[in-house]
C-alpha cells in the first residue's frame, strides 16, 4: 500500500520510472475541523498504548518462544513444526526459520525502536537457515519470510543513511543473502509446464516425488500464484538476480490469460499443470484478494502499464457483477446493503455462495490508493457495522450479519483499511475506530504472555495462538493511526506496503547495488496508451471537495455511512418479515410424511420419498441432501406432495437453525471433552456438538473415562478384541455408517461414552456450522456420544499419544465459562462422585448405598468405575480419609474384581479377575466357564527377567508355571479338584505354548483339558 501525505490516493511518480509517463493529480488540503477531534495528547497516549502493546508481545516472544516460528501465548511457549499438535495446512506457515522474528523486524524499526531492531537483525542472522527437510507455503514463506527479511535489509540501510551514519558498521548484507538463499530455494516451485508455481516447496530438496502427487499438489490459489510479485521484483533489484522478476512476470501474465474474457474475472483455484480452473467462484475474499492488490501495487513500484490495465478490468467488472458499489455512483442495491457476493467467473450474474470472509477486509483500503474513496468509505462503513455487533471481525458471516465462522486470529486487514482511510479524510472517525480496537483488544486477547487469538466470538474464548502478522501488521497500522508523520525516522511516502505491510522502496535504485531493468513500458505500450484506458478517472485522484460537490468533508463522509446503517437496517427487518412467513397447516396434514418425522435409512420413509419423485445422496462432508424432480414421481398429486415436504422441510430447518442459533434446545448447544490427566489437569478443552440419541449431557451431569482409539477407527464394525474398551470412553472417525450406529456398537463393547471425530482435517468448531448428531429414531442407546470438528479431533487424537493414556470428561460446557484452567478442574472433579453414582445407576450394576462398600473391596473395580479410577480418586474429599485404607486394601491379595462385559451376540459375560494373571469367566446360559491366563506381569516380574538370560528355555518355562501354580492355589479350590496331576501338566503346556509357540504345542484334546480345568474351578 502507498501512504500518502496530503493526497486522498495514490498518485505519484516512483523516481525509477521514465519521465514520459503522465499522470493527473490534484493536491488537496483538508480545510475543516472534525468536530469531535482527538487532541494531540490523546493521540500521544493511544500511540503509547500501542507501543506497550508490541512490547508485551514482542517481550513475550523473545523470552518464552524465541527462536521458534510462533508464540503460543496461553501455554507461554514458542511453537515449533512437528513437536506440537499438527493443525492441518496453517503449519505450512511454519519452518523452524524464527518467522514472529523476521516478521518483526520493519516493525520495530518503523517504531523507532533501533537498540531492539538491531538486536533482531543479529538473532536472525545467527539462528536463520534454511537448510530444513521441512514442506512450507510457498505463498506464506514468500509474503513473511523473504518480505521481511528484505524490507529488514531496506529499513536497516534507510536507518543508517537518513539517522544513524555511525551505526550497524559490522552489516555485511547477511538479510539480503539469507533472502536470495530463500528465493533459490522457492524457485524450485515455478518448475511446472504453466509457470505457475506450486503452492508448496520442500525448502531442502525442492519439489520432492511427494510434492508431484495429488490434487492439493496440482492446485493453486490465485492469491498464492499472485502475490509474489512485488518480492520477487525487490529481490531481483536488490540482488541483481533478474531470473526472480521474470518467473512472477509470467505468472501474472498466465493469469490475466486465464480470465474470463467476457466477465474479466478469475476463479480461486486453479491447475498449475494445464490452467484448468479448479474452482470457478470469484471474489475479492481468501484465495484471490490480494492478486489484486499486487496487480495495482506492482504498477505502482514498476510502472508497467499493463498492471494498470488488468487491474482497472477487473476493478469494473467487481463493481459490475458483485454488488459491492464500489465506485459510490449513487445507485445502491437496498437488498444487498453493502454486502458483497462471491459470483461464478463464467456466470457472474449467478452467486456462488452466501457468506463474505475476513480477508476482504483490505478492500477499502485498495480502494483509497485508487481514488474511490466514497467506495472505500461506504464498504469500510458495512464492515464496521459487523465488528460493532461481534467485537471483532469474524473470520466468514453471512449476508445478514451472522456468524458463519467464528474465529478471529487478530487479523489486521480491517484496521489496515481504517487507517488509510484515516489517512486519505483526517476524520477522527477512524481514529475512534482504531481507539476502540486496542480497548477490545486488551479486553479479550491480552494474557500475561502475549495476545491471543480468539477461538470463538459469541464467548470470546482464547485460542493458544498468535500470528506472526500480528507483529508485522496488526500494531504497526495501530501505531501509524496515531502517529504523525514527523514523528517518524521513516518518511512512509517513500514506501509501499507488501500484502503483509512490509516496507518496499518506491525508489529501487537507491537501494541497489546493481541495477536491473525494471520497467516493462516500451514505446508500442506508450504509443497506444489509449487502447488501455480511455477513462481519465483510472489515470487521477480527484480532490474530495470535488467527489463531494463542495459539502463539507466530514459531513459527506457521515452522511456515506449512516446510509449504509439505513440499509442494513432495512435488511434486518426483511429477514424478520421472511421469517414470519408459515406453510398453511391444512396443506400439511394431508402429507403422508412430516419433516421433523422423517429418518435417513429407514426403508418406509424412502419408498414414501421415492413415490413423490425425492432422491436422496450423500454429500462428501457426510451430510444428506434431498433432491426433488417432478417427472419421478408416480402421479400428478404425489409430484405436489413432493414440492409440499420440500416446503415442509425447509422451514423445518429454519425452525433447527434458530434453536441452533438462540440454544433453545439441548441438544443445539455445545459440550465439552475436557484432558484430565497430566500435564493438562483440566486446563485443555475442546468444544463439542451434541448427540440426539443416547444419555444427554446438561447441568452438572458428564461422564469421565480414559480414551482409546477405535479399531477399526469408523466403529462400524465389530471392534477388535485385542483392544479393551470396557468402560472407556471410545474415539472413532466419521463415516462408512450412522453415527447412532458407531454409539451402538460402542456400547456394545462396554464402552461408557464416545467421541465421534469429523472426517475432515479442515472443519473447527470456531469456523464450521454448528453440527448435533441425529439418530434413527430408535431410543436403544444409553451411552452419551459427542462430536469433535476435525481439527479438534486431530489435535486430541495427538495428545493420545501420551504413553500414560489420557483420562477426559465429556460433558456440559457450562463448567468452563470464566474459569482458569486450574477452576475448571476442580470443579469437573467436585462433581466426579455424582457422576460415578449416576453411571452406576444407568449402568444397573449397582445402587448408590454399595458404592462405599465396593470401593473398600477393591479400588480397581472394572464394572462401574474407569480403571485409573485409583489415579485420579486423590481429587476428591470423599475419598481422602480412605485413602491409607486404600492402600491397605490394595495390597491385599485377597482383593477380587467383579464385572461384567457383552459379548458379540450382546450376552452378559460375568468376569472374576482373582489377580493381574488369572480371570474366570462364565454366562448366564449354560455354556460353562472360560480361564483366561494373562503371564505378562509374571514375566515382568525383576527376578523372572534375571533368570531368563541364565536359563534354558525349559528351565523358563518352568519358573513361570511355578509362580502360576502358586496363584491358583492361593485363589482357588485347585489343590481341591481331582485331576490335579493332569491340570498341572495342561498348564505347564499351557505357558510353554505361550512363551515358545514355535517350539511348542497345543492340541485341542490339550484345549479340552484345559476348558474342563476352569470348569472345575472356583474362588476360595
Amino acid at each position: 500500500m502507498l501512504n500518502t501525505k496530503n493526497f486522498s490516493c495514490f498518485c505519484s511518480i516512483s523516481r525509477s520510472l521514465p519521465r514520459t509517463i503522465t499522470f493527473y493529480f490534484l493536491i488537496i488540503t483538508l480545510f475543516s475541523a472534525y468536530s469531535n477531534a482527538l487532541t494531540k495528547s490523546e493521540k500521544n497516549v493511544l500511540k503509547g498504548k500501542v507501543l506497550q502493546m508490541f512490547d508485551h508481545a514482542f517481550n513475550s516472544y523473545m523470552k518464552y518462544a524465541y527462536p521458534a516460528d510462533e508464540l503460543m501465548p496461553l501455554s507461554c511457549k514458542g511453537r515449533y513444526r512437528i513437536k506440537e499438535a499438527p493443525r492441518g495446512d496453517i503449519d505450512e506457515v511454519l519452518g523452524n526459520f524464527t518467522l514472529t522474528l523476521v516478521d518483526s523486524l520493519d516493525t520495530l524499526a518503523l517504531l523507532g525502536k533501533v537498540d531492539e531492531f538491531e538486536q533482531a537483525v543479529r538473532d536472525v542472522i545467527k539462528n536463520t537457515h534454511f537448510d530444513r527437510d521441512i514442506i512450507v507455503s510457498v505463498f506464506e514463506s514468500n509474503i513473511r519470510m523473504l518480505g521481511g527479511l528484505l524490507s529488514g535489509h531496506v529499513s536497516l540501510l534507510y536507518l543508517k543513511q537518513r539517522h544513524f551514519p555511525n551505526r550497524f558498521n559490522w552489516y555485511r548484507n547477511e538479510l539480503l543473502s539469507l533472502a536470495k538463499d530463500l528465493g533459490f530455494r522457492l524457485l524450485h516451485a515455478f518448475n511446472t509446464t504453466t509457470g505457475l508455481p506450486r503452492s508448496r516447496v520442500n525448502l531442502k530438496f525442492g519439489i520432492t516425488k511427494e510434492l508431484k502427487k495429488g490434487e492439493k499438489n496440482t492446485a493453486t490459489c490465485t492469491a498464492c500464484a499472485g502475490t509474489l510479485l512485488l518480492e520477487f521484483v525487490l529481490l531481483s533489484r536488490l540482488s541483481g538476480e533478474k531470473v526472480f522478476k521474470e518467473k512472477v512476470m509470467k505468472t501474472m501474465d498466465y493469469l490475466w490469460n486465464k480470465r474470463n474474457r467476457v466477465s474479466d474475472l478469475v476463479g480461486t483455484v486453479i491447475n498449475i499443470d494445464d490452467g484448468e480452473w479448479l474452482n470457478k467462484d470469484s471474489s475479492i475474499g481468501a484465495g484471490i484478494d490480494s492478486y489484486y492488490e499486487y496487480l495495482f501495487k506492482g504498477y505502482i513500484l514498476l510502472g508497467d502499464e499493463n498492471l494498470l490495465y488488468r487491474f482497472n478490468k477487473h476493478y469494473d467488472s467487481i463493481t459490475k457483477y458483485m454488488n459491492v458499489n464500489l465506485n459510490g455512483n449513487g445507485v445502491f442495491d437496498t437488498e444487498e446493503g453493502s454486502s458483497l457476493k462471491t459470483v461464478h467467473m463464467h456466470m457472474p450474474n449467478r452467486q456462488a455462495r452466501n457468506y463474505i470472509d475476513a480477508l476482504l477486509a483490505f478492500w477499502p483500503g485498495l480502494q483509497v490508493l485508487k481514488g474511490d474513496i466514497k467506495g472505500a468509505i461506504k464498504f469500510h462503513e458495512a464492515l464496521h457495522q459487523i465488528v460493532k455487533k461481534h467485537d471483532f471481525l469474524p473470520e466468514a458471516v453471512l449476508f445478514d450479519h451472522s456468524i458463519l465462522w467464528s474465529n478471529h486470529p487478530l487479523r489486521p486487514e480491517f484496521l489496515e483499511s481504517t487507517y488509510y482511510l484515516y489517512r486519505a479524510t483526517k476524520d477522527d472517525y477512524y481514529l475512534e475506530i482504531g481507539k476502540k480496537m486496542i480497548d477490545q483488544l486488551e479486553k479479550f486477547s491480552r494474557v500475561p504472555c502475549g495476545y491471543a487469538a480468539i477461538a470463538d466470538l459469541k464467548t470470546k474464548q482464547k485460542e493458544d495462538r498468535m500470528d506472526s502478522f500480528v507483529y508485522a501488521e496488526t500494531f504497526k497500522y495501530l501505531y501509524l493511526m496515531f502517529t504523525e508523520e514527523d514523528e517518524l525516522l521513516f518518511d512512509i511516502d517513500d514506501f509501499i506496503f507488501t500484502t503483509e505491510a512490509h516496507l518496499v522502496p518506491l525508489d529501487l535504485d537507491d537501494y541497489a547495488n546493481k541495477r536491473t531493468k525494471i520497467s516493462s513500458i516500451n514505446k508500442e505500450n506508450q504509443a497506444n496508451f489509449n487502447f488501455y484506458s480511455s477513462n481519465w478517472k483510472d489515470k487521477t485522484c480527484p480532490s474530495l471537495k470535488f467527489l463531494f460537490n463542495n459539502q463539507n468533508v466530514f459531513d459527506a463522509t457521515k452522511k456515506i455511512r449512516d446510509s449504509v446503517g439505513k440499509i442494513n437496517e432495512k435488511k434486518c427487518e426483511k429477514t424478520s418479515q421472511f421469517a414470519q412467513k408459515n406453510i398453511n397447516l391444512d396443506k400439511l396434514k394431508i402429507l403422508p410424511l412430516r419433516a421433523q418425522d422423517f429418518v435417513a435409512g429407514r426403508t418406509d420413509h424412502m419408498n414414501i420419498l421415492k413415490k413423490m419423485g425425492i432422491s436422496l445422496s450423500s454429500m462428501p462432508d457426510g451430510r444428506v441432501q434431498l433432491i426433488h424432480k417432478s417427472n419421478e414421481a408416480y402421479n400428478y398429486d404425489d409430484a405436489e406432495m413432493g414440492i409440499l415436504f420440500m416446503t415442509d422441510m425447509l422451514e423445518h430447518s429454519k425452525k433447527a437453525d434458530f434453536k441452533l442459533k438462540t440454544n433453545d434446545a439441548d441438544e443445539f448447544s455445545s459440550l465439552s471433552v475436557i484432558l484430565l490427566s497430566n500435564p493438562f489437569n483440566g486446563s485443555k478443552t475442546y468444544l463439542a456438538g451434541p448427540a440426539q440419541f443416547g444419555s444427554k449431557l446438561r447441568g452438572n451431569l458428564g461422564y469421565f473415562g480414559k480414551l482409546v482409539l477405535s479399531e477399526p477407527i469408523d466403529a462400524c464394525s465389530n471392534l477388535k478384541s485385542n483392544v479393551s474398551y470396557f468402560d472407556k470412553i471410545i474415539v472413532a472417525k466419521r463415516g462408512n455408517c450412522m453415527f447412532v450406529e458407531k454409539a451402538r456398537i460402542a456400547e456394545k463393547f462396554g464402552a461408557i461414552g464416545l467421541i465421534i471425530i469429523d472426517n475432515s482435517e479442515n472443519t473447527s468448531y470456531s469456523t464450521t456450522t454448528f453440527f448435533a448428531m441425529s439418530g434413527d429414531g430408535v431410543q436403544n442407546v444409553s451411552i452419551p456420544s459427542v462430536f469433535l470438528f476435525g481439527k479438534e479431533g486431530n489435535d486430541l487424537m495427538w495428545n493420545m499419544r501420551s504413553p500414560n493414556g489420557i483420562v477426559a470428561f465429556i460433558g456440559d460446557n457450562q463448567l468452563n465459562k470464566n474459569l482458569t484452567g486450574l477452576e475448571k478442574s476442580l470443579i469437573v472433579n467436585n462433581y466426579q462422585l455424582k457422576f460415578v453414582l449416576n453411571l452406576t445407576q444407568s449402568r444397573e450394576c449397582l445402587v448408590k448405598d454399595q458404592f462405599e462398600l465396593l470401593f473398600r473391596i477393591s479400588i480397581k473395580y472394572f464394572e462401574c468405575l474407569i480403571d485409573d479410577y485409583v489415579q485420579l480418586k486423590d481429587f476428591f474429599e470423599i475419598f481422602n480419609e480412605n485413602r491409607k485404607f486404600s492402600k491397605l486394601i490394595n495390597s491385599n491379595n485377597e482383593a477380587i474384581q467383579i464385572s461384567q462385559m457383552l459379548d458379540e451376540d450382546n450376552s452378559i459375560i460375568h468376569r472374576f479377575k482373582l489377580d493381574e494373571t488369572i480371570e474366570i469367566q462364565y454366562k448366564d446360559d449354560d455354556s460353562g466357564k472360560k480361564l483366561v491366563l494373562d503371564l505378562n506381569p509374571l514375566i515382568e516380574l525383576p527376578d523372572k527377567k534375571a533368570k531368563k538370560k541364565e536359563q534354558n528355555d525349559n528351565d523358563y518355562a518352568m519358573s513361570i508355571f511355578a509362580s502360576l501354580i502358586k496363584r491358583f492355589e492361593e485363589k482357588t479350590n485347585f489343590l481341591k479338584l481331582d485331576k490335579t496331576d493332569q491340570f498341572n501338566k495342561i498348564l505347564y503346556k499351557y505357558v510353554a505354548f505361550k512363551l515358545f509357540p514355535a517350539d511348542a504345542s497345543f492340541s485341542e484334546d490339550d484345549e479340552k483339558l484345559f476348558n474342563e480345568l476352569a470348569n472345575n474351578l472356583d474362588l476360595l
